[in-house]
């Protein structure tokens, strides 16, 4: 079975407020972005089957926003571990998603979206602006089989090769 991983770093975040990191939130760009994504997913007919986001509020939000753009009905899994994580933190969260997901979204920070998705696609050095997005393939039966160097890059874009307007 193919299987496909997205994944994504949250929307631009909106730095004049007073509540800490982790409860940073998005700015009007970061909210246009991750709509633009969405819809733009909805539009090539990419739904995910799950997705797992940060608990930092900047990438709730930009979950919600690609979500509901997109008119995607898949369950939505805040995931604490993908706030502040390493590649094995992250790899091990993907490690354990259910076999039946096919096509998984992830919605996360710097610098792991970087360092996760070059590792697994075995050492390229990918680097994700805010409200980056990449799609990597891989043919296991099973999330559990997931490894450094098991994907390939399908396609790999940023809000700005698409229309301001969602």
């Amino acid at each position: 079975m193919k299987r496909s991983l997205y994944i994504m770093r949250h929307g631009k975040s909106d730095w004049t407020g007073e509540t800490g990191d982790h409860g940073r939130t998005l700015n009007e760009r970061g909210r246009n972005d991750a709509r633009r994504l969405g819809a733009w997913l909805a539009s090539i007919e990419q739904e995910p089957d799950r997705v797992l986001t940060s608990s930092a509020e900047r990438a709730i939000q930009t979950t919600r926003g690609l979500v509901e753009a997109g008119g995607f009905e898949c369950p939505v899994v805040v995931e604490p571990t993908l706030y502040m994580t390493s590649v094995d933190g992250a790899l091990a969260v993907l490690r354990a998603q259910p076999s039946e997901v096919g096509h998984l979204l992830v919605v996360g920070h710097e610098p792991t979206s970087s360092e996760l998705c070059s590792a697994l696609i075995g050492g390229a050095s990918i680097r994700f602006p805010t409200a980056a997005l990449a799609r990597l393939d891989f043919r296991k039966s099973a999330w559990s089989d997931l490894q450094l160097k098991s994907c390939q890059l399908h396609w790999f874009v940023t809000p700005k090769a698409f229309p301001t307007n969602p």
